[in-house]
């Protein structure tokens, strides 16, 4: 068996300012390069991993 991600085509409402965690994604990843997508276990969590070393960051999604 694979591992798969599936998005949705569900539109977000969206405001007129992003919100503060928007913003800080977009302080901390904005020149990271995307690295690696990886599965969690068997679990619904996926680790995102952008830069690399010690100067990585990864943003955990469920």
């Amino acid at each position: 068996s694979g591992i798969r991600i599936h998005t949705t085509e569900f539109d977000w409402p969206k405001g007129l300012i992003p919100s503060g965690f928007a913003m800080k994604l977009r302080k901390h990843l904005k020149s990271r390069r995307l690295e690696s997508i990886e599965q969690l276990g068997m679990d619904r969590i996926i680790d995102i991993q952008f830069g690399s070393g010690e100067a990585a960051y990864h943003l955990i999604v469920e």
